[in-house]
């Protein structure tokens, strides 16, 4: 993952990659905005997802679908999103 992104806010047509459960694969896609009253709360071009990170840095992800171990990964998607 890429460093220093904690205070990074995301804003429309930025470049992420999502998914919905922990073990999808990673898609690329462009941020439009965060939903905080959803449970799909980052919401993409394509749709309505539950996790995200920034693209930039990250672009091995994208077709991976390993599980989500680490819950402070976790907390960082949330942050970078949520900004």
């Amino acid at each position: 993952m890429t460093e220093n992104t904690e205070n990074r806010e995301f804003k429309p047509f930025d470049r992420i990659l999502v998914r919905l459960n922990d073990t999808d694969p990673w898609r690329a896609d462009f941020f439009r905005y965060y939903d905080a009253e959803s449970e799909l709360q980052f919401v993409g071009m394509t749709g309505a997802y539950k996790y995200c990170l920034l693209y930039e840095g990250n672009e091995d992800f994208e077709g991976d679908a390993s599980p989500i171990e680490e819950p402070e990964v976790i907390k960082m998607w949330v942050t970078l999103c949520i900004m």
